[in-house]
């Protein structure tokens, strides 16, 4: 067993540099999304009607914590910045128009007399792409006006989350998503957040979302695909969890009686069609599951992060003596 902290090793044949893996993301349509954020229980598959704020949603990282505060989003805004994500990978990779070293000014206030802050220290990037772009990753008709409106709403919604990250008496904030702009249906600009900034060039924990893969889900399924995709990063096995631990994930709850026989339902439809993608291969295992994403690239079984993540054992207690270490837990 690896010493805790260790990092994994890799064959030399595999050990693949930061701008190859970029093209190899950019060339499979790969979402890099901030590790942390993917774990944490902020998405919901649908919202209807008027949407709550939410505050104090936390999420453990890396020996401190992670909470997220603003309106609640769901499978559709989700599915915008994975998009945005999408995009920015493959110009980053290929196009050169996405642009770096604009420091994420006027998120916090800056006093010089506290310690140094990342939110107002490191860069954020900004892409630039245009909302038939953004439709042709979700899916969407280019010249559906009202997909351009839902699009403009969602990057709005996403724009109003906040992120806080505290470790001990240090904190940092940041919008998820630090500003946009566009006209009409052209040229669009948005500016990302440093964590999914760090995410995007490899420099942070970071999960990786097949765009193809995504599209062909429904929502229940979108959003624990997007969950697991984070809990498993590269190829291999998970740790065996619970049917019922995974709904908890997509709905941010447990709940009871026929709500919680029919989400458990829709959980086993999501794994369903996930099969269908190929990326996936999941086994019942008595009351539990097993669940293993295959590897499209020889190199993806051998993903090792750039740092060490903590996590909590999302297993219920029942699958604590099952639960092995994965490669980006210490």
């Amino acid at each position: 067993r690896k010493r805790k902290g260790a990092a994994m090793a890799q064959p030399e044949s595999l050990r693949l540099s930061r701008a190859a893996w970029r093209e190899i993301d950019a060339r499979n349509g790969i979402a890099r999304q901030d590790m942390a954020l993917g774990l944490a229980p902020f998405i919901r598959p649908q919202i209807r009607g008027q949407r709550a704020y939410i505050e104090g949603v936390s999420q453990p990282w890396n020996g401190g914590i992670l909470e997220i505060s603003g309106p609640q989003i769901d499978s559709d805004d989700l599915g915008v910045l994975l998009a945005l994500l999408t995009i920015a990978t493959q110009k980053e990779q290929g196009c050169g128009q996405l642009v770096a070293g604009q420091q994420a000014q006027g998120l916090i206030p800056e006093d010089r007399a506290v310690p140094a802050n990342k939110a107002l220290q490191n860069d954020s990037a900004s892409v630039e792409t245009s909302m038939a772009e953004i439709c042709r990753q979700l899916g969407r008709n280019t010249e559906d006006g009202s997909a351009h409106r839902a699009i403009r709403a969602s990057i709005k919604r996403l724009a109003a989350v906040v992120v806080e990250a505290r470790s001990g008496e240090d904190w940092a904030a940041t919008h998820l998503i630090a500003g946009a702009a566009g006209r009409g249906r052209g040229a669009v600009r948005v500016k990302l957040s440093y964590r999914l900034t760090r995410a995007l060039i490899g420099e942070g924990s970071y999960s990786r979302i097949k765009m193809e893969t995504w599209r062909s889900l429904a929502p229940v399924a979108r959003v624990l695909y997007h969950w697991l995709c984070a809990w498993r990063p590269g190829g291999g096995a998970c740790p065996l969890v619970s049917v019922d631990a995974l709904t908890k994930h997509v709905w941010g709850e447990v709940a009871t009686g026929a709500k919680q026989r029919e989400r458990r339902q829709q959980v086993r439809l999501a794994f369903a069609a996930m099969r269908e993608s190929g990326e996936w291969r999941i086994e019942s295992m008595g009351a539990n599951l097993r669940i293993e994403r295959m590897s499209a690239h020889p190199a993806e079984k051998h993903v090792v992060l750039a740092t060490q993540t903590r996590v909590l054992d999302y297993a219920p207690p029942s699958d604590k003596a099952t639960h092995t270490r994965l490669s980006h837990e210490v």
